[in-house]
Parts: structure tokens; sequence; C-alpha cells
């Protein structure tokens, strides 16, 4: 099979949907390409429907990894690097890839580039929870303001796509930044990038990112934080069932 090329400023992003039938008829080969610690992890899990989701995410994210290195998702091994992200320990030839992983009910999701730092968030939107009770706590005042200007399902997309994009920079910087989410906003204008804004200045530049917002389901979204030059990055997306 032929690799796939990744060049630098190219983040593609891929996801699979754990309820569909390829999925669940491919179980036993996933998790056959699971690390033993992986495996402890997926057999830890009390309900069925979380350790499905667990062994969907990693198979995703090693056969995805595999689609861009001539090497067979099980041989993939990970470490904890710098800032507390997860790094590609082996193999380590050629250039970097780097890669942040996220599910949430229904959904699994990773996105991979080259030498660059990378967070990815994804949230169901039809999650049950009070919005009053955490609202504060997640959004700066002006993201608020504009959340509870809206009615219904078009204000609770907007809290989530608000909630995405900050988690999704988090993980970008890892520990690096132990910012509480509401020292920074972004700023949303239809269909244009979204853009970060902090409350008070940080070592961080914030033309150096690039954020992409996108629905991979009626039921879903998805936020990505790349740092890439500050001409910008190419978001490539993908269903794909591993």
């Amino acid at each position: 099979m032929k690799l796939r090329a990744l060049p630098p400023g190219v983040v593609e992003i891929w996801y699979a949907f754990p309820e569909q039938n390829a999925c669940q008829l491919r179980a036993h080969r996933y998790l056959s390409m699971l690390d033993e610690e992986e495996r402890m992890r997926h057999a830890s899990f009390r309900f069925d429907v979380h350790r499905h989701l667990y062994l969907v995410s990693h198979a995703l994210l090693r056969s995805v990894l595999s689609l861009y290195r001539d090497i067979a998702p099980a041989q993939w091994r990970f470490e904890t690097g710098h800032y507390g992200r997860p790094e590609i320990a082996t193999p380590a030839e050629g250039p970097r890839l780097r890669f942040s992983l996220s599910h949430t009910e229904g959904l699994a999701a990773c996105a991979v580039g080259v030498d660059a730092g990378i967070g990815l968030d994804v949230e169901a939107l039809d999650r049950r929870f009070s919005l009053a009770s955490v609202i504060g706590r997640v959004l700066s005042e002006l993201e608020r303001r504009d959340v509870m200007e809206r009615d219904g399902d078009a204000r609770m997309e907007r809290f989530f796509t608000y909630w995405t994009l900050k988690e999704a920079y988090l993980k970008a910087v890892g520990a690096e930044s132990p910012l509480p989410l509401r020292a920074f906003h972004f700023l949303i204008d239809g269909d244009y990038a979204p853009e970060i804004g902090f409350d008070r200045p940080i070592r961080d530049v914030g033309n150096h990112w690039h954020f992409y917002r996108f629905k991979p389901s009626d039921r879903h979204c998805l936020a990505l934080a790349a740092s890439v030059p500050a001409t910008g990055a190419t978001c490539r997306t993908f269903e794909y069932a591993p």
C-alpha cells in the first residue's frame, strides 16, 4: 500500500463511528492492535459501550499512523512527552509525526501532523447536563453572552463549539499553559477560522495557531488547534473505519 505524504502545515483528521456495524464486527482485530497497557485499560471499563469506544479510538489512532509509515498498527509505542502530551516513542525514524486523540459517545477521532503542536477535542451535542452549572466556569463573559443570545439546539451547539475549541487548545499546549478556561476566549465569525484572544499577556503567540471546527455528524462537533507557521494550516477530514 502506498504511504500517505503529510507535508508540514497539513493536518489530517480521521474519525469513526464506533456504533456502526463495521466497527462492531472488527472488535477482535482491534484488540490485537493494542499493547499490554492498553489492553489492561480496555478491560478495566465497567460498561461495554465505554470499553468499545476506547477500543475503537485506539485502534483508529494506530491504524491511521500506519497510513503514513510502513509500520504495523500493533508495533507503535507511545510515551508521555514534554508538558504531558502523548508522543510516539518508537519508531522514531522519518519526519516526526504528532497526533491528538479524542472520543465521545458515538464518535472517535484523531488528528495527525508533522512537527506541529496539535490538539483535538470532540463532543456529543446531545450530551445531557445542566448548562447553567458549567457555563460560568468554562466560558468568558463575551462567549457566555454569545451563547445565551441563542435558543434551543443553537445555544447548545454554540456552547460546545467554544468548549471544544478551548479543550483543543489546552491539549495542544499541554501542561506548559495551566490556563483556566475563562482566561482566554474565541471569536467566531461565520465560516471564518476562529480566532483566540487572552485576558492577560502570556508567552504564547496567538497568530501561530490555526483553529478549525467541523461537524462529523448532526450530533457531534469537533475542534482542532494546530501550531503552524503564521501563514496557516490546511486541514483535511476523512471518515475511516480502521
